[in-house]
Parts: C-alpha cells; structure tokens; sequence
C-alpha cells in the first residue's frame, strides 16, 4: 500500500476573494499579443530580408516534406553501395568506347636485336 500515491485533495482555494474575483471563467483575459505582432519594422530593406528568409524557409520545408521521411542507414548504404556498382559499370563502359583498343605491335629486326616497329635505337 505504501507504493500507491496518496488520494488527496489537489485544490487549492485562492489566496484572497479578490483573486477569486479577478478571475472570470465566462470573460477571459485578452491574449497577449504575440511578440511578431508588436515588431514594427520601417525599414524596407530588412523587411524585405525578412520576407524572402520566411519565403526560403517555407520552400525548404515544403520540398522536405515532399521527399517524406529520412530514410534509414541501412537504405542509405546500400544506395550508396548501388551508386558505386553502376559507376564502376559506367566506367568500364566508357574506357570501351572512347579508349580503341591498343594496336598490335609488329616488331622488326635491326641488328639482331628485336625492336617495336616506329622506335629507333
């Protein structure tokens, strides 16, 4: 029993009847004014910075929520792993094509000594 919470009375009456008073549950207090209300910004330029930053903002978080949630390590590394396969197939594929293949060198005699054809001694 000792681990149970108390049951007891959690209402504390006000300090004053006029506490009590000031209090209307039927007519609330007027909201306070939110601190981007009160700013009075005269000068155009950093309104205008401030526009295009609120602006960018709006944008990134649009695009982000766009692509949906981050994806997981895991996914990550095997896109990543993916990328590196079909880079290395493009790269073989590119020596193919744009590298002919190396031509075959006759070789000739001089002297007695075999040489590459097109170099001299």
């Amino acid at each position: 029993m000792s681990r149970l919470p108390s049951i007891g009375s959690r209402f504390t009456p006000p300090a004053s009847a006029s506490a009590m008073a000031a209090f209307d549950i039927e007519q609330p207090a007027a909201p306070s004014p939110s601190p981007l209300t009160s700013v009075h910004v005269s000068d155009p330029n950093l309104f205008s910075s401030m526009a295009n930053a609120v602006t960018t903002v709006y944008q990134t978080r649009s695009i982000l929520q766009t692509l949906g949630p981050r994806p997981d390590h895991e996914s990550i590394d095997l896109a990543r792993s993916k990328l590196s396969e079909i880079d290395a197939d493009l790269s073989k594929k590119l020596e193919e094509t744009a590298l002919p293949p190396a031509p075959r060198t006759s070789t000739a005699t001089s002297g007695g000594c075999t040489l590459p054809r097109g170099r001299a001694s």
